[in-house]
Order: C-alpha cells, then structure tokens, then sequence
C-alpha cells in the first residue's frame, strides 16, 4: 500500500473537478463584482492567522490559479495564510 500525503489528494480531486469531502473548513471572499474571487481551505480548528491555509484565486482570463511557490520542488502543502492572500504570486499548477 502506498501513501498519498492528504494535500496532495485534495489537489488532485480539485484538479480532476471533484469537490473534495475530507471534513476541511472553507472560507470565501468575493470580488467588488459579486464574484468569488478567493477560495481557501484549512484543517478544522485553523484560524485565519495560522499558516495551515490552501488557497486558490479566480482570475477572469486563467480562471483558478492556486497560491504556490514557483519553485517547481515546492509540494502543494496547506501552508498559507488566509490574512495574506492578497500578497501570494498564484500560478497554474
């Protein structure tokens, strides 16, 4: 049997297009336009100051982009701050 790290199944099932049912917590923020424009998820019992945050933002023309570092070497980890979202680089992943 192999192990497949818990962050590691969440992307996948995003990237497949399935909503993912692992018991995570979800906050949303919109856009001036009524739009979602940032989407997160942490560990239950995570405050919005703790770096225990996957976050991803819509941009109109790339559509969801996810907060990552642009090192390639970088596992996709819940690793952000919900507080800080306006200020990560989001990439296509």
């Amino acid at each position: 049997m192999s192990y497949t790290d818990p962050a590691e199944g969440f992307f996948n099932a995003f990237s497949q297009g399935v909503f993912p049912v692992f018991g995570l917590e979800r906050k949303a923020e919109n856009g001036s336009d009524g739009r979602l424009l940032y989407e997160g998820y942490c560990l239950p019992g995570s405050t919005v100051s703790q770096s225990r945050w996957v976050i991803r933002k819509f941009d109109s023309v790339a559509g969801w982009r996810w907060a990552r570092a642009a090192a390639a070497a970088e596992k996709f980890q819940f690793n952000k701050v919900w507080n800080d979202r306006a200020s990560y680089n989001y990439v296509d992943l």
